[in-house]
């Protein structure tokens, strides 16, 4: 069966303890549930929509403050739900986006607030650091290796939003707005 070849599911196949191929069992059957576990695992993530909006549309500020009325935008909903995007691009968004969001919390810097105000910048900024461009498109997020974003690049990245973010006013209402990610785009010219 052809999908066992595919990298998204050759890459990211269950670990062989949690194989059944020992057991005899089918490999193109294995590759379907493989797929299935993939498949539910990016589905089943609330927080999908908000971190695709973050870093395919670039607009991290959208996904703060109104991620749904960006589906009513029928551009943007054909390009994030009806187009060619694999998904791995959708798993590696939200691997990071849980790197993030678990430092944001561990760290001991942020309160809550701030937390959700900072983590689709930091995960917007992650990918246009490591793409070295304001612009990502889902084959430079299939292109990234994902091991490449480092706790210490989280760190850092965090902390400058946290800077530009607290310069602007520090509150829900800036990060709503468009000043941080105009800062940001500005960095790569």
């Amino acid at each position: 069966m052809e999908i066992l070849n595919t990298p998204s599911v050759q890459d990211y196949k269950l670990s062989l303890a949690d194989n059944p191929i020992s057991l005899g069992v089918n490999k193109d059957y294995i590759a379907l549930v493989s797929l299935k576990k993939y498949y539910n695992f990016i589905t089943n993530n609330s927080d999908t929509l908000e971190q695709s909006i973050a870093v395919l549309l670039q607009k991290p500020n959208y996904s703060r403050a109104r991620p749904s009325t960006l589906l009513t935008n029928d551009e943007y909903y054909d390009f994030l739900y009806k187009g060619d995007i694999d998904l791995i691009v959708y798993y590696k968004i939200i691997i990071w986006s849980n790197r993030i969001k678990n430092h944001l919390r561990q760290c001991g810097l942020y309160n809550a607030s701030q937390q959700g105000d900072l983590l689709f910048y930091a995960l917007y900024y992650s990918f246009a650091k490591k793409n070295n461009s304001p612009q990502i498109s889902p084959n430079d997020v299939k292109s990234i290796d994902i091991d490449i974003l480092t706790d210490r690049d989280i760190s850092e990245y965090c902390s400058h939003i946290y800077e530009i973010y607290y310069s602007l006013g520090g509150t829900g209402k800036t990060a709503k707005g468009s000043q941080i990610i105009e800062t940001l785009v500005q960095e790569f010219k």
